[in-house]
C-alpha cells in the first residue's frame, strides 16, 4: 500500500485521515493486523493540536483491538481516547467511557440454576 508523505501540517492532517480510513476498511474486512498498522500510522501523522482526530483514531483502534481478540490493547487504546475526549469537552467521551464500562464489567450469563429451581409461574 503507498501513501506518498508530505511535510506541510494540512497535508499531514489529509495523510492520517487517509490512514484512519484505511485502518477502517481494513477492520471491516478482517484483516485486524493491517487495520492496526494502518492507526498506528495514522496516529504518528496526528500532531498534538489535532487532539479530536487523535482521540477518534484511538477509539477506532480500540475497536479493532477488541475484534482481535486483545482485552488489553482494546482497553488502553480506549482509556487514551477517554483522556482526550474529557480534555476537549468532547460529547465523544460518552461513547467511549460506555463502551469500557461495558468491557470492564460484561454482563454475566444468566444462572440457570436459579430458573431450574424456581416454581413454575
Amino acid at each position: 500500500m503507498s501513501v506518498r508523505t508530505f511535510g506541510s501540517s494540512s497535508t499531514r492532517r489529509g495523510e492520517s485521515a487517509v490512514w484512519d480510513s484505511l485502518g477502517y476498511i481494513h477492520h471491516h474486512r478482517g484483516d485486524f493486523r493491517e487495520a492496526i498498522a494502518c492507526y498506528e500510522r495514522a496516529l504518528d501523522l496526528t500532531r498534538d493540536g489535532d487532539r479530536f482526530n487523535k482521540a477518534d483514531t484511538l477509539n477506532n483502534l480500540g475497536d479493532v483491538h477488541l475484534s482481535a481478540g486483545d482485552p488489553a490493547a482494546t482497553r488502553t487504546a480506549w482509556s487514551r481516547a477517554l483522556r482526550i475526549f474529557e480534555e476537549i469537552d468532547h460529547p465523544g467521551r460518552d461513547q467511549v467511557r460506555a463502551k469500557l464500562r461495558v468491557h470492564d464489567h460484561p454482563a454475566a450469563p444468566p444462572d440457570r440454576s436459579l430458573a431450574a429451581a424456581a416454581p413454575p409461574a
